[in-house]
Parts: structure tokens; C-alpha cells; sequence
């Protein structure tokens, strides 16, 4: 048994140096398989840069172009378009002229822009709730439904609102309603990941007490 141990000790000793070395060294291990994942990496962003006409020349080029762009977006001008419209008016006969009260002719399409935002995330939190109750792990019905519904939030989270609103609008046309939808289903991924991981993070037995002291609330 001491042979064995004394044999084994230098083997140990160059196995540590060896892993010592190897952290401490400031260029990494690269072998075969490292440098061929490289290379099959670099090949693929070459093609990506072909089949894109990347050209970092012409990004340069147009910089004169997008500092014009935004200092001609200073101040804004309203003359192009009619700052104000009537709202409601009061012809007076005595002076043969009517009074007409004026808003800014953005002003309804602010209100109607916070009714689509506000209308919106209410629809999308009522709806991610059953998402992110298949979602949670600890109360899933059963694994391959928590797979399923975590690809399905994955998928949700990475389409933009812009492509869920042509959908919608083709369904239901031009109007606001359609931007109610889309804003709706394009929050469902992210609220639903919300709710599923605080879902996760409930304590088990704080669940249980806190279950237990409703029934006990609950008439009888």
C-alpha cells in the first residue's frame, strides 16, 4: 500500500503542476477541434458578410448623412401640418362670429396612442398568466408541456410587435385594435418568463401555510 501510494504521489504532483500551468498560462490550450470551430466559425461570418453587402466603407461614408438627418429633426417644424383643429364652437349672434375652442391637432392621437398602451398590457398580463403557470416548473402539469411552453415564450419573445400588428392588421384592418393585439401577444413572452420564475421561486412550505390559513378563512 505505501508503494502504491509513493508511485502514485509523483504522478499527482505532475498532474497538479500540469493543471497550475495550464490556469495560469495567459494563452489558452487550443487543440484540433478548438481550431477547427474557429475556422468553421470565421468561414460562416465571411459568408454572412458576402450574403449581407456588409461594407463598413460606406457606414463611414454616410456618417455626414445622419448627423444632417438629426439636425434637421431640431426643433421640430409644425408648419407643415396644421398645429390645431376645432373642437367645438358657439356661434353668437350678436357679434355674427363663432368662438371655437383649438387643440393640437397630435393631441388625439397621444390619447389614442395611451388607450392601445393601456388596453394592451392589461389584455397581455390577463393573458400570460396561463403561460406562466405552464411555464413554472414546480407546478407544470408535466415536463415535455413546460419544454413546449418555454420554446412557445422563446419563439414569442423573439418576433417583433411590428410583425404581430401586420398580422393583426390584416385580420381585423387599420385601426387601433389592431395595435391593441399585437401589443398584447408580443408582451406575452416576456410576461410570462415574469411570471414563471417568480413563480419558481416561491417557497414550498410558505405556499402550503399560506394555503392552509385561506381555507381556514374561507366560510364554512
Amino acid at each position: 500500500m505505501a508503494t502504491e501510494a509513493q508511485a502514485a504521489s509523483p504522478s499527482q504532483r505532475a498532474t497538479e503542476r500540469f493543471s497550475r500551468e495550464r490556469l495560469l498560462s495567459p494563452w489558452p490550450q487550443v487543440g484540433l477541434r478548438g481550431i477547427l470551430t474557429t475556422v468553421i466559425l470565421v468561414g460562416v461570418l465571411i459568408w454572412g458578410l458576402n450574403g449581407t453587402n456588409a461594407n463598413p466603407f460606406e457606414l463611414v461614408a454616410g456618417v455626414p448623412n445622419i448627423i444632417d438627418f438629426i439636425v434637421r429633426l431640431f426643433p421640430p417644424d409644425f408648419d407643415v401640418v396644421p398645429t390645431t383643429i376645432p373642437i367645438w364652437g358657439i356661434f353668437q349672434p350678436a357679434f355674427g362670429e363663432t368662438i371655437a375652442l383649438n387643440i393640437p391637432r397630435s393631441l388625439p392621437y397621444i390619447v389614442e396612442t395611451l388607450q392601445m398602451g393601456l388596453i394592451g398590457t392589461v389584455l397581455g398580463i390577463v393573458l400570460s398568466i396561463p403561460f406562466g403557470l405552464l411555464a413554472a416548473r414546480n407546478v407544470t402539469p408535466h415536463p415535455i408541456v413546460y419544454q413546449v411552453t418555454r420554446m412557445i415564450l422563446n419563439i414569442n419573445r423573439a418576433i417583433p410587435e411590428l410583425i404581430f400588428a401586420l398580422i393583426f392588421v390584416a385580420a381585423v384592418g387599420l385601426g387601433p385594435f389592431g395595435g391593441v393585439l399585437a401589443l398584447a401577444v408580443g408582451s406575452i413572452g416576456s410576461l410570462a418568463k415574469l411570471y414563471a420564475e417568480s413563480i419558481e421561486q416561491i417557497d414550498p412550505q410558505q405556499a402550503a401555510r399560506s394555503t392552509v390559513r385561506l381555507a381556514q378563512m374561507a366560510p364554512q
